[in-house]
């Protein structure tokens, strides 16, 4: 910001001082107020990663410290131990006279549930010595998930049941949890000697598993 310089005339011989004394030089600073932004306008780091820096960048010095608050402000990773990943709000502090980039630490908390890609929405606001620039505000993290997508199959290849029984129940399987439902169609794919319905009834439907569940499933 702006400067001044006083000047101030003492001990006059043959003379008096007048009124305009002391007297102010104002130095005109030529710098404009530094702008915060999010170095970036999104990132990424795999779920079985357990931290990642997210950096915070400014375009010039200042004689005093700037802050800018961050937080988290949406997305669809789940916030909170035991979930997703962790952040508690917080302030990212530039020091008197510095351009480095600041950074502030998300935890990334890794999981056996398939959950495909999830993101964390990040704010900058309420700067303090600067103004916001806005171009990568807000920033986007990518969680990258390092499950594979589920694969169901019937738990065996045949099975047989006597005729004189009435219900005979068919498994499906599956490989690992999801945090969504998943179904799969079944059908009758054909036949050798048995017919319907004299031999037997089924009509084509579908088998759910519930979300974050590996019991198999039956038809």
């Amino acid at each position: 910001g702006s400067e001044t310089v006083e000047l101030t005339l003492a001990s006059p011989v043959n003379s008096t001082l007048a009124a305009n004394n002391p007297h102010t030089v104002t130095i005109t600073d030529d710098e404009g107020v530094p702008d915060v932004d999010f170095k970036l306008a999104s990132s990424s780091i795999g779920e079985a990663e357990t931290t990642i820096d997210v950096a915070v960048s400014i375009t010039g010095a200042s004689v005093n410290p700037i802050t800018v608050d961050y937080s988290v402000t949406g997305g669809s990773a789940t916030i909170g131990a035991g979930n997703d990943f962790e952040l508690v709000a917080g302030q990212v502090v530039f020091p008197a006279t510095t351009t480095a980039d600041q950074a502030f630490t998300v935890t990334i908390h890794d999981d056996s549930v398939f959950e495909g890609s999830e993101t964390i929405t990040l704010t900058l606001a309420s700067p303090v010595g600067a103004n916001l620039a806005g171009t990568n505000n807000p920033h986007t993290l990518t969680i990258t998930d390092d499950e594979t997508t589920p694969q169901v199959t019937f738990v065996a290849g045949s099975s047989s049941v006597g005729e004189a029984e009435t219900t005979q129940n068919i498994a499906v399987s599956i490989t690992g949890e999801s945090t969504q439902s998943i179904t799969v169609d079944y059908v009758i794919n054909g036949s050798t000697d048995a017919a319907t319905p004299s031999d037997y009834t089924l009509t084509a439907g579908s088998v759910i598993f519930p979300a974050n569940t590996t019991a198999d499933q039956n038809i």
